[in-house]
């Protein structure tokens, strides 16, 4: 048996919601270190990795929740600072959800090893905060044309472009340091996926890549990490993630 505490069931919610615009049944592994869910998404082609600090009792297990079914527990929290409690428990594969005096038990799977793919660190040489609306709205921009934005740095400009059959659209953004240079495609349905919750979720966001790496969007959390990776495109190809190949 597993339990783990996180002193504001809404809060939790919000974070389970950001991990759910990825995957609808991450790998969940509950800790010493807390909560930490992280799975890529069908395609293969985006990746989301969550760490959470908290109270944990018991022996460490790794386990698959539907999201759609916990979030709706989680949405009858009534407000902030309600403390949370997941206890998993391996004899029967259920999980106790617990707060505001209430217990809800859903089900859960075992992990299977083969499907828990870590991806390994990435060389991002250019590192970006910025306010996450403002990150938004040039991505939409881009999306009235183009399927996918090219993200290129030189010194201290952001540029964003993006091109359709006969149209294209261009924006820069001045930054407040030198940067460095690089430059990336990647796929606008993910990372406008992505930033339609985190504009509305967080007040700024981090971003990090480099000449044809993956980029990561990163939100800030209380007590640990929220991080997005997108696979850039090389070619003509849909992009993915090939771990043998990181």
């Amino acid at each position: 048996m597993a339990t783990f505490e996180f002193p504001d069931t809404h809060y939790f919610a919000k974070l389970v919601e950001a991990v759910s615009v990825i995957t609808s049944e991450p790998n969940i592994t509950l800790n010493g270190n807390g909560l930490w869910m992280r799975d890529f998404d069908p395609a293969h082609i985006a990746y989301v990795n969550l760490k959470v600090a908290g109270r944990f009792r018991g022996d460490p297990v790794t386990i698959v929740i539907s999201l759609p079914n916990l979030l709706k527990v989680l949405r009858r929290s009534k407000g902030r600072h309600e403390l949370l409690g997941i206890t998993a428990n391996s004899a029967d594969k259920m999980v106790d959800v617990t707060f505001s005096e209430k217990i809800f038990t859903i089900p859960f799977t075992n992990l299977q090893s083969s499907h828990d793919i870590q991806l390994p660190e990435y060389d991002a040489p250019v590192r970006i905060t910025m306010e996450a609306k403002q990150f938004s709205e040039r991505l939409d921009d881009m999306g009235i044309l183009s399927d996918e934005v090219t993200l290129a740095v030189e010194k201290s400009t952001l540029a964003f472009s993006g091109k359709g059959e006969k149209s294209h659209g261009q924006s820069t953004l001045k930054l407040s340091r030198d940067t460095g240079s690089a430059l990336g495609i990647y796929p606008l349905e993910y990372l406008r996926t992505i930033m339609a919750f985190g504009a509305t979720g967080f007040k700024d966001v981090r971003i990090r890549f480099g000449t044809n790496t993956p980029i990561i969007i990163s939100f800030p959390v209380e007590g640990g990490s929220l991080d997005y990776y997108v696979a850039t495109k090389l070619g003509p190809e849909t992009p993915k993630f090939d771990p043998s190949r990181a």
